[in-house]
Formats: structure tokens, C-alpha cells, sequence
């Protein structure tokens, strides 16, 4: 397949649905394309080169035990806040729950509410408002456990 087209799209996301995958990546040399499944609506992965796929391994490096990253859990464009008037759902230094609300991506027009994977605080939020994120991204470094009183 030396090209991706509409046609090939459609079939992707009728073997996702038909054969209710969770995700789908196919690709060549040169591109790739991910079709996965959100926690509601299906959100598409976008045609990307292996050198963005690089950047997104070079983040591997190795964390603290008490160091989670976040992962996005698919592409699209990361927002802190609800709204641009809105605060961001979280700052650096501040303590999360597992399961609050952390930020946005949205992708295909829908906004996907991410979670904290743990209860902790706030290391580093690695990615700024409006940036696009890849999926397995990290978007911010939480350390677990409470925070000391």
C-alpha cells in the first residue's frame, strides 16, 4: 500500500468496529496511521513519519519509583483548562486524586477528558496549552503517594 486513502480509512474503522478491536496501526516506511478506540466515541490517529514516533521513544527515559508519567492516550491537541477562560484543571506542585480531571485532548472534534492515573503531586507538566500531543506522549510527571504536611 504506497498510499492511504479515504476508502482505506473507512475500512479501518469498519474492522475496528466489526471485530471490536480496541486499536489498529498499519503503515510503510515512511507513515503509519493508529485508528483506536477512546473510552466513548472512536478517536483516529493521524498520518505521522517514524522521526515523530523517535521523539516520542527518546521520552523513555527511566523515572524515579515514585515517578508516574501520564501518557496521552491518543493524538490530538492537549488543554489544561474547559475553556481558554477557564484555570487549568491542575498546576506544578499541586495534589492530584486518581481519576480527577487533568486536562483535555481533543481529537476529531470531541474533547477526551484525561485522568490522573494515581493520587500525587504534580512534578512537571511537560506539554504547554494548545500543544499537539502524540498517543503515549507523556504529558506531566506525577510523584506518588500524599503530600507531606
Amino acid at each position: 500500500m504506497s498510499s492511504f486513502s479515504d476508502d482505506d480509512l473507512t475500512w479501518l474503522l469498519g474492522l475496528l468496529e466489526s471485530e471490536d478491536l480496541l486499536e489498529i496501526e498499519v503503515g510503510e516506511a515512511d507513515w503509519s496511521v493508529r485508528v483506536s478506540r477512546a473510552s466513548g466515541p472512536t478517536a483516529l490517529g493521524y498520518v505521522f513519519p517514524p522521526d515523530s514516533v523517535a521523539s516520542v521513544d527518546a521520552q523513555a527515559q527511566e523515572l524515579p519509583q515514585d515517578v508516574v508519567p501520564l501518557l496521552a492516550p491518543m493524538m490530538g491537541t492537549f488543554y489544561r483548562g474547559p475553556s481558554p477562560e477557564s484555570p487549568p484543571y491542575v498546576e506544578e506542585g499541586g495534589h492530584v486524586e486518581r481519576g480527577d480531571v487533568v486536562g483535555l485532548i481533543e481529537a476529531m472534534k470531541v474533547f477526551n477528558e484525561i485522568e490522573a492515573p494515581v493520587s500525587g503531586q504534580v512534578l512537571k507538566i511537560l506539554v504547554h496549552n494548545g500543544e499537539s500531543v502524540q498517543a503515549d506522549q507523556r504529558l506531566m510527571l506525577i510523584r506518588v503517594g500524599r503530600p507531606e504536611d
